[in-house]
């Protein structure tokens, strides 16, 4: 493009016309070949430009660029495999999760407080399958990435979010249960054969939950006391692990040698759903509200379960917390040094763990008011270290609300979630990045 405009200017009309034995009419025939020329070298130029652009990301597979890899890291190899188109106007992604048997995507979508659905993508196809609403009495199908997760049967056919409603992935037909209307932060176990939810009517100030058997169709309620549960799930040795604040009525109290004192008191413990006693707990003192609510106390951290790996044991808290569910031990994989310069919180738009556990990735929403795009983390579970940082491909809109990761059971592909698109990303075999 350089080239052709400074043709342009080396053979100028002004030049043209002060050379000797040239008539008009001949120099405007040179104008017009130059002209020609510089637009024919233009349009190659920018052919070609496109060209490599589709190439790198569009329909055709390519190597995804890092923008950060640590020296020295083992990363996996990403390549921008295929873009799904939200039509119809934005959408808020709530959820992302691959089917069992990897041939579909459920994208759980958000376009106002009343409308919310879920679309299915067959990925062999590469068209949508369905798109069904579930507007639940309280609207919470879809909501946050804390408490509402898409849950697919084992056989890839149906899709629900508790024990309410169940939805043909194949079809977007409804098939409501008559058994229990549970509906809240619904978790399979390892075999898929059971649910464990929050109970709605206790959803104000839950103290115990249920555990549904899909094949016997029977329930069991536990309870934890004076407590609050935040968060629940299955483990990797098929226990439940509990997130709880401790209530107003617990001050004074004594638990595993720890006493409570105030309301922000918070902690982790490991139920044995057999028995319905615990296992093992770990507690966290609560620290001052602040000059704004004075006598209040919050809990030292947030008290929130996002995602886990069934296979390593690794339970993603939150940002920058990691937990052993078999051991309760807590690490952390950003300083606070690393945390504080931050230009935002690098999980707000979720996280996804790949099958063995290993990394763990982390979505950024990227930051309106400071006008930045998103950054994408790696951490490396193993060595508690982010291996490296990726952005979006072209188009990608991703700054706002949105959430939604997803990584596939097989671990081959990698799902990014957008207000008008979805990316998927085919992941190869980690390798030394150069």
């Amino acid at each position: 493009l350089i080239f052709a405009v400074l043709q342009l200017r080396q053979q100028s009309p002004v030049r043209l016309r002060r050379a000797r034995g040239n008539s008009n009419i001949q120099i405007m025939i040179r104008i017009i070949k130059i002209n020609v020329g510089a637009f024919v070298l233009v349009a190659f130029v920018i052919a070609a430009g496109a060209l490599l652009a589709v190439n790198s990301f569009g329909s055709q597979d390519a190597e995804f660029p890092y923008l950060e890899v640590a020296p020295g890291a083992i990363v996996p190899k990403l390549t921008l495999h295929k873009v799904i188109k939200l039509e119809n106007g934005a959408f808020a992604i709530a959820d992302m999760r691959f089917s069992p048997d990897n041939k579909f995507l459920a994208i759980g979508y958000s376009r106002s407080m009343s409308e919310r659905g879920v679309k299915v993508w067959n990925l062999e196809l590469d068209r949508e399958q369905s798109n069904f609403s579930c507007r639940a009495p309280d609207n919470s199908c879809i909501g946050s990435p804390a408490h509402n997760h898409i849950l697919w049967s084992r056989d890839s056919r149906e899709i629900t979010f508790g024990t309410g409603p169940r939805w043909n992935a194949l079809t977007g037909a409804s098939m409501m249960p008559d058994e229990i209307k549970d509906q809240y932060a619904g978790r399979l176990d390892r075999a898929g054969t059971r649910i464990l939810v929050f109970d709605r009517e206790a959803f104000s100030n839950p103290d115990f939950v249920t555990i549904y058997d899909i094949r016997s169709r029977t329930s069991q309620k536990l309870y934890v006391g004076d407590f609050e549960i935040t968060g629940a799930i299955w483990t990797s040795e098929d226990k439940i692990l509990l997130a709880l604040q401790s209530m107003r009525e617990n001050k004074g109290k004594t638990r595993d040698g720890f006493v409570f004192e105030n309301y922000g008191d918070s902690g982790f413990q490991l139920i044995d759903p057999e028995s319905a006693k615990p296992i093992r707990s770990i507690w966290f003192r609560g620290v001052p509200a602040g000059d704004q609510s004075p006598g209040q106390f919050l809990p030292s951290f947030e008290m929130r379960i996002y995602e886990n790996s069934l296979d390593s044991g690794m339970v993603a808290l939150a940002t920058p917390y990691l937990l052993n569910d078999r051991t309760l031990e807590i690490k952390r994989y950003f300083s606070d040094e690393t945390m504080a310069s931050l230009p935002g919180y690098p999980s707000a738009g979720g996280m996804a763990f790949t099958p063995d556990g290993r990394y763990l990735f982390l979505k950024d929403i990227g930051s309106i008011k400071r006008e930045t795009f998103p950054v994408n983390t790696i951490i490396d579970t193993v060595n508690l270290s982010p291996v490296a940082k990726f952005g979006s491909g072209p188009g990608f809109h991703s700054i706002g609300i949105s959430q939604g990761i997803a990584v596939s059971p097989d671990g081959s592909k990698l799902a990014l979630g957008d207000v008008y698109s979805v990316q998927i990303m085919s992941m190869g075999s980690v390798s030394a990045a150069n």
